[in-house]
């Protein structure tokens, strides 16, 4: 029996398959480019703090009516992810852009 994805040719399901597609080309290259193993043990501490901070800060921007567009949903993502992995003392090298001030508050809000 082959199982038919029937979800595929839904916008909202593409679109979402493509942020997380994004998400973890992100997580590679921040891993790759600060040299990063892919065995040391706090790295499991902040992918998971990443994604809690990546939870809150999109709750606080509903809640204060900031739009996340597919850009700036993904640099805030970018934003906790970076924040996450030097948070658990992790390498990582430096953002290739200047950071917007309004999503790094957010994203400051959920590392209290």
């Amino acid at each position: 029996m082959t199982i038919k994805d029937e979800f595929g040719h839904d916008p909202n399901v593409q679109r979402t398959r493509k942020y997380f597609s994004q998400m973890e080309d992100m997580d590679a290259d921040l891993i790759k480019r600060s040299g990063i193993s892919l065995f040391d043990p706090r790295l499991r501490d902040a992918r998971s703090m990443r994604f809690k901070l990546f939870e809150h800060s999109c709750s606080r921007a509903a809640g204060k009516a900031i739009r996340l567009d597919e850009g700036v949903l993904i640099e805030l993502f970018e934003l906790c992810q970076h924040m996450a992995f030097k948070k658990c003392e992790l390498p990582v090298s430096s953002l290739d852009h200047p950071e917007n001030p309004e999503l790094m508050s957010l994203v400051r809000e959920g590392i209290k």
